[in-house]
């Protein structure tokens, strides 16, 4: 017999996983913070150097207000989301294929997401989200850009060093 209470948290942890990217790329900070434990951890080390950074979910929002509507578009594909449940815990991974777009340029940085989420009344919220960068094309400029265009010029990025 099948476990459709098993199948149902695993639906909901990849709802999850997808409105964190498709958040991202409305700019719907609103709802994109609803999404998170108070505090998770934050680890693009691998994207922009320094050390995982453990957050509150309003903190995570001013840095991506810092970057994300300063690009003309952009478009987080998930490929192949991947989900562990184990109680009120969970794991999800997938590819990313993040694009960035300025005008006729695009920053194009693909690798994996790595998440981990727990159960709290009835809702799944993330507690970690690692990116693991694999290739990095176009220009990174188009980041720089897209911070300038929001006034934030902080060292590092959007989820770095120096950005909290």
């Amino acid at each position: 017999m099948p476990n459709y209470s098993r199948e149902c948290d695993e639906a909901r942890v990849r709802q999850t996983v997808l409105a964190y990217s498709v958040n991202i790329d409305l700019c719907n900070f609103n709802a994109l913070e609803t999404l998170f434990t108070d505090p998770f951890v934050v680890d693009y080390t691998s994207l922009w150097g320094g050390t995982p950074q453990t957050l509150t979910p309003a903190e995570f929002m001013r840095q991506m207000q810092g970057i994300a509507p300063g690009f003309d578009a952009t478009w987080h594909e998930l490929i192949g989301i991947e989900v562990q449940v184990n109680g009120l815990s969970a794991t999800a991974s997938c590819g990313v294929d993040g694009r960035h777009w300025i005008d006729d340029r695009i920053w194009h940085p693909i690798g994996r997401y790595e998440f981990s989420l727990s159960k709290n009344a009835g809702k799944w919220k993330i507690t970690a989200v690692v990116l693991k960068m694999v290739e990095e094309l176009g220009t990174r400029a188009v980041a720089e850009e897209a911070m300038r265009r929001m006034g934030n010029a902080a060292e590092g990025g959007w989820i770095g060093p120096g950005s909290n």
